[in-house]
């Protein structure tokens, strides 16, 4: 009798054994499938928040389109003069030697109608002055 208990344990065992694999593979399965779901839903949940933005982003562009258009549209001479006008004002623009144009040091640029100008006027009222006294 203690053969046949032998054989009953070793039949136990090996039951044991077969079961243990295959449970470990359906777990890792089931695990498998939910961090699939999860990463899924994150995903899904990312896709959601860059379309929002992409949307905002064309709105803001468009806008931005809009606002440019108006702004060059207001900025045109034409548009000055009414404005000027509609508000009582009179100015012209500016003649070539009226303009100066200055660096970021406040030295205005060489080459200019104005500088020659202003240059040449002030040499003359020098010379004015020196004949006065």
């Amino acid at each position: 009798m203690s053969v046949k208990r032998n054989v009953k344990r070793n039949r136990k065992r090996r039951s044991r054994v077969l079961w243990q694999p295959f449970t470990g593979a359906i777990g890792m399965i089931v695990l498998a499938y939910l961090c699939y779901f999860f990463l899924s839903d994150k995903n899904q949940a990312l896709m959601d928040e860059i379309r929002l933005q992409q949307q905002e982003l064309d709105r803001l562009d468009k806008q931005c389109v809009r606002e440019e258009a108006r702004w060059n549209a207001m900025k045109s001479s034409e548009r000055m003069e009414l404005s000027m006008r509609a508000h009582g004002i009179e100015m012209n623009l500016p003649a070539a030697r009226q303009v100066v144009r200055m660096d970021s040091d406040g030295v205005p640029r060489e080459g200019q109608v104005s500088v020659a100008y202003l240059r040449a006027l002030v040499a003359e009222n020098v010379a004015k002055a020196e004949l006065d006294r």
